[in-house]
């Protein structure tokens, strides 16, 4: 039985066996399916030696040989400017880019970058692996490239040789100056954004060096020196502080810039404005260190990098001022350097710069008036001498005209512009009103405090000079000029007619009713409230900052001219110095204050630096006025402008300054005095940085009425800074 069943198994195996063959030969007999199987096996076996080759190619290789390739091979496209500039090879578009390409080398190349793999497996340099020159076409833009870089180079050089030298026979480098708005990123008081950083790592060239091929040299600096060497010619610098000037510091001189800017095309009047943006700089980067680890006062010191510079572009300036210059940039050139002397000198450097632009005014003024671009720049000069009227002494008002500075007075008379009419009234009425006032308090009537002036005593033998105009002698102040007082008024009362005739400024707040009764509500709640409560003041916004300024002087001029103010002041009667009562006039200091409250501190410290600001406006006001409040205001002003990083809003002096003569104010209002004239204790060769130092000024000489209706001189003690500086 049991080999029965084996053999039943045996011929079932055989059986199956026989049918899975007849199966297979059926399959392969169908030619249509064995070409479909042979394709789809060659598919995946291609497939799989792609991937290999590539694999091989691409990553094997390279890493293999990755020490023979140069550090640039991370960038992955290359156009002309950049080949040049790392000193590889461009794409295979690179010769109509501007690219040589060498020839007589017979290669195949594949024109990979950075170099093809034909040309290493042959062991050959590969042609696009070399750095090619430029052609002229492209030394422009070579340029452009070389100027985002940090350092220079010689290939750099080479190129910049060619374009500058190209630039100034053309004139073209003018184009480059931006235009009179700053485009650039914000700044502030350190570093001005990154201007700095690139100026300051920029080689300095050999005085001597001299062109060959169109290459120039670079001398290292001296590592044992802490100012640069000046050459006299460093373009990429040169550049650097051209563009300077006409972004930051054009746009800040008072008068038609449009006429200095064409003539940055001189060479006298560019080395002046070179000299003047390398000034300004030198202040911005200005630190307060201390002179000994122990002492508690602080030095102020000027950038010297820039403030060397900016004396050689001052000599250099003075160099190109030939006999064939012609008036109006001779003019301008003296412009520039006077506000240069106001950066890097003192207010007698100033003076002096002012007597030599008034000399040129006076030779030229009238051929000058004739041309549009010479009427220009004398509006532009006048603008200039308006802040030479509050540079005076307690005797400097005094004194009487000079010729030269009557003719100059019918100088101004011939020239009519917007605002300018109303700085000139204003000036000249706040020299009315102190000569008024100050030759009451230097008669012989005139109470002192003798105590003071006995401390004081050391000052007094060394100061003379802030007693006296520029150029006179000590003893041209033993008699004062004591003019009529009826003719001083009548002259007051003619320049606020002057005034009236003027047209008002656009958005003046003095022919707006709204405005007034607004103010004059304001005014109701300071008097009889907390009188320093900022908050409670409406704030006055205009176009722009030149728009608010040239309001704030035409109001300024009116209260100036005010003859009925004077005349109070100059009343005999023994009536204690108290608050003006609610007028007009008091509604137009609100007006002023409101002004100050809608424009920036940051931007009155940036653009109010070569006019009379709305800072010194305000203390004039205060000292005329008599209003306690204007103080708190001024103060607070103050505070705010050094929050926001600056140190100074008037050219020759810091806040701080300032700030510590408008608390000496106060203070001596709350004894029951009302001052008219205070003059820091100073002499007029006090450098800025003299002024800019901490405790470096330590008595104020004051002038006004006492509590008992009498007027009185003195020399009283400032009150000392309350910030640290450092």
């Amino acid at each position: 039985m049991a080999n029965k069943t084996l053999r039943r198994v045996r011929e079932a195996a055989v059986l199956k066996s026989d049918a899975s063959q007849h199966e297979e030969v059926s399959a392969w007999s169908n030619p249509a399916e064995a070409v479909y199987e042979l394709y789809y096996m060659a598919f995946f076996f291609g497939f799989f030696v792609s991937f290999v080759l590539f694999y091989v190619a691409n990553i094997i290789f390279p890493v293999a040989h990755m020490g023979e390739f140069d550090e640039e091979d991370k960038y992955e496209t290359f156009t002309a400017v950049e080949a040049a500039r790392l000193g590889v090879a461009p794409t295979s578009s690179a010769a109509a880019a501007g690219l040589i390409k060498e020839e007589g080398v017979d290669t195949l190349c594949d024109e990979q970058r950075p170099s093809c793999t034909r040309c290493i497996r042959r062991g050959v340099e590969c042609v696009y692996a070399k750095p090619l020159p430029f052609r002229d076409s492209t030394a422009w833009a070579a340029n452009k490239v070389k100027r985002a870089k940090k350092t220079l180079g010689e290939s750099d050089i080479e190129a910049e040789a060619s374009s500058s030298s190209h630039a100034e026979a053309s004139g073209q480098w003018l184009a480059d100056v931006q235009h009179l708005g700053w485009s650039g990123p914000p700044v502030d008081q350190d570093g001005f954004g990154c201007f700095q950083a690139v100026i300051q790592p920029r080689a300095v060239r050999d005085p001597n060096t001299q062109r060959r091929s169109g290459r120039i040299h670079i001398r290292p600096n001296d590592p044992g020196s802490t100012t640069p060497s000046l050459p006299p010619s460093l373009h990429s610098v040169d550049r650097l502080y051209l563009d300077f000037f006409g972004s930051r510091v054009l746009e800040i001189l008072p008068g038609h810039k449009r006429t200095i800017y064409h003539l940055l095309t001189n060479p006298a009047v560019k080395s002046a404005a070179l000299a003047l943006a390398s000034a300004n700089l030198a202040v911005l980067n200005g630190r307060y260190q201390k002179l000994l680890e122990t002492d508690c006062s602080m030095l102020w010191m000027m950038d010297q990098t820039h403030a060397s510079r900016a004396c050689h572009y001052r000599q250099l300036a003075l160099d190109r001022v030939s006999a064939h210059t012609d008036p109006p940039a001779l003019i301008a050139t003296q412009l520039l350097l006077t506000y240069l002397s106001m950066e890097l000198g003192s207010v007698a450097d100033f003076w002096l710069c002012v007597s030599q632009l008034d000399d040129m005014l006076l030779r030229f003024g009238v051929v000058l008036l004739s041309t549009a671009d010479g009427s220009e720049i004398v509006k532009a000069c006048l603008n200039a001498r308006l802040l030479m009227r509050y540079f005076n002494g307690p005797r400097e008002v005094l004194r009487s005209k000079s010729p030269k500075e009557r003719a100059i007075a019918m100088l101004e008379n011939q020239v009519s512009l917007p605002g300018f009419d109303y700085g000139i009234i204003g000036a000249e009425a706040t020299q009315v009103g102190l000569r008024l006032l100050a030759s009451r308090c230097l008669s012989d009537e005139a109470t002192s405090d003798m105590a003071s002036l006995e401390a004081a005593s050391a000052w007094l033998a060394q100061a003379q000079q802030i007693m006296l105009g520029p150029g006179e002698e000590v003893d041209a102040a033993v008699g004062p000029l004591l003019c009529e007082e009826h003719e001083l008024l009548q002259h007051l009362l003619d320049l606020d007619i002057r005034l009236q005739a003027c047209q008002p400024p656009s958005g003046c707040p003095l022919v707006d009713s709204t405005v007034l009764q607004e103010s004059f509500e304001m005014l109701m709640l300071l008097d009889g409230g907390d009188g320093g409560a900022v908050g409670d003041l409406l704030p006055l916004f205009f176009a722009d900052h030149d728009e608010a300024m040239d309001n704030a002087a035409y109001v300024f001029a009116h209260i100036m001219c005010d003859v009925n103010l004077i005349r109070r002041h100059l009343d005999p009667s023994p009536e204690g110095p108290d608050e003006l009562p609610l007028s007009w006039l008091c509604v137009s200091v609100i007006l002023l204050l409101r002004i100050m409250a809608g424009m920036e501190p940051a931007e009155c410290a940036r653009r109010n630096k070569y006019r009379v600001s709305i800072s010194s406006m305000l203390t004039f006001v205060s000292m005329r006025c008599g209003v306690s409040f204007v103080y708190d205001f001024i103060d607070n002003f103050f505070r705010e402008m050094k929050r926001s990083g600056f140190t100074s809003e008037y050219p020759t002096g810091p806040v701080e300054l300032f700030q510590r003569l408008v608390c000496t104010l106060r203070r001596e209002y709350q004894k029951g005095r009302r001052p008219f004239l205070a003059t820091v204790a100073v002499d007029a060769y006090y450098s800025k940085m003299s002024l800019f130092s901490a405790m470096s000024t330590k008595l104020v000489a004051v002038q006004g009425r006492d509590s008992r209706g009498g007027f009185f001189r003195d020399v009283v003690a400032m009150e000392p800074p309350n910030v640290d500086m450092s």
